[in-house]
């Protein structure tokens, strides 16, 4: 008895080390003792210790066949290590031994609703209010999973029957006024949060979600004093923020949205809301810089690009489009750090590595420029990132040529090559490098480049004109 007592003790305090040292010491002297093993199964789970626990537990069973609560606790054991099989085995042990357990039912329809098997749920929480009549949670446990399947009007039957069994449990108040936000009557739904403020007045969360409701509802002004009170309980809560920075944001307050929103990004860096309507306050701006870069007003464009980047820090296509204007203005550096950027931010999407890979392109580097056009392929299954990818290697093809007529060989080559490197199968990249070549004096490569165009084509006018300028250099 003093090791348990002790035990007790250290478990209260949290030492749950210390408490298991002494039920192990107590388990010892009395090893049949089914009480003392679903105690320590219990002790385990504190220290998520699911296959101990679940041990424990069979081996209180064995000594005590009978006794329902050790197959619900076992049970228990399995759903939190994550063996839903196994728990609803013991459920459906503890009903055969008791078929008029609500608990059992309750507890198999929540693991029935988790496994997605809804119709077994249901009818499981259905037993439970049957078993149950004049139970409030039964009603309420029946309601969340109704709403949860869009069941309104039944959803709100059973809220209003728990509410009316009791009407001072604030939960029950929420989830019914969830429940008319669903339906979309938001003055019933104010008013269900207005009672359960009224129980819990320093709940913050409430007013917050009050706040909500009247802003769904046009009352914007009774929106802002419940988040102005929410913040004023609580202000580490992004959502607060977020939902008042929506209303500021209808009332064309943008420097107060602003405010908010950022908030509530700083408290929480994947706020969706929030985010979003960043991104939506940037989106002007936006708009701004690629109507000035068409009309190549690029300090204006460098301008615009840089208030959606003050204002939405997150969105990736803001440094993609100021890139695009600091490489108009040939800063390229400044370009690849906005590039690199944007792939920071969104390093999933094909269009940042297409539009770094065609600037790396144009700067001769055709290497890197491959690489980018590889990843953006990997990340956009289809024929789509291959044919910008040749369009791109036309294109300094046409430039090779261009540059083979101004007899700059240099040049040619390096664009000729780049079209190589960027469509290998081009059979007129490789007689635009093999001309610049043989323009260089350089026949060996010439030759072998030209030869390289002929396997690759079936155009009998292309081969008649790379054998051309085989026969110039003396190849037959």
């Amino acid at each position: 008895q003093v090791l348990l007592r002790r035990a007790g003790i250290h478990e209260q305090r949290g030492d749950l080390d210390a408490a298991l040292k002494d039920f192990n010491a107590v388990i010892e002297l009395r090893p049949r003792t089914f009480y003392l093993h679903s105690a320590r199964a219990a002790l385990f789970e504190k220290k998520r210790m699911y296959a101990a626990a679940v041990a424990d537990y069979t081996r209180a069973i064995d000594l005590n066949p009978k006794e329902v609560s050790l197959y619900l606790a076992r049970a228990g054991a399995h759903e939190a290590g994550g063996d839903f099989n196994k728990a609803l085995k013991d459920y459906d042990s503890a009903l055969a031994l008791n078929a008029r357990s609500a608990a059992t039912y309750a507890a198999r329809a929540k693991l029935h609703e988790r496994r997605e098997d809804f119709d077994l749920a249901r009818a499981d929480f259905d037993r439970v209010v049957a078993l149950r009549p004049g139970d409030a949670d039964s009603y309420y446990w029946r309601g969340r999973f109704r709403r949860a399947r869009g069941e309104y009007d039944a959803a709100l039957a059973d809220f209003q029957e728990a509410v009316k069994l009791n009407p001072e449990n604030g939960q029950y108040l929420l989830f019914q006024g969830y429940t008319y936000e669903g339906k979309g009557d938001f003055d019933a739904a104010s008013s269900d949060y207005g009672k359960a403020i009224a129980l819990k007045p320093h709940f913050a969360d409430l007013y917050a979600i009050r706040g909500h409701a009247y802003a769904k509802g046009g009352h914007l002004e009774k929106a802002l004093a419940d988040f102005e009170r929410a913040v004023e309980l609580n202000s580490s809560d992004a959502n607060t923020y977020a939902w008042r920075g929506a209303v500021y944001q209808q009332k064309n307050e943008t420097e107060r949205a602003l405010a908010d929103f950022r908030r509530a990004v700083k408290i929480d860096p994947g706020h969706t809301l929030a985010l979003n309507s960043l991104e939506q306050l940037a989106s002007p701006y936006l708009t701004l810089a690629a109507a000035a870069i068409e009309k190549g007003e690029l300090d204006k464009a460098l301008e615009e690009s840089n208030r959606a980047i003050e204002v939405a820090p997150h969105r990736a296509y803001s440094y993609l489009l100021r890139a695009m204007v600091y490489e108009d203005k040939g800063d390229y550096t400044r370009a690849f750090e906005d590039y690199a950027q944007a792939v920071q931010l969104k390093p999933k999407d094909p269009l940042v590595y297409w539009r770094r890979g065609m600037t790396y392109a144009g700067q001769r580097q055709f290497d890197l420029a491959v690489r980018d056009f590889e990843d953006a392929r990997k990340l956009e299954p289809g024929p789509g990132a291959t044919l910008r990818r040749e369009a791109v290697a036309r294109r300094h093809l046409a430039r090779g040529l261009k540059l083979i007529e101004k007899t700059d060989w240099d040049g040619a080559l390096s664009e000729c090559g780049g079209a190589i490197t960027l469509n290998a199968k081009e059979a007129r990249a490789y007689l635009c490098r093999g001309r610049a070549y043989a323009g260089k004096g350089r026949v060996r490569p010439a030759v072998r480049d030209l030869k390289m165009a002929i396997t690759l084509t079936d155009d009998a006018s292309l081969r008649d004109e790379v054998k051309s300028h085989l026969r110039q250099l003396g190849v037959k």
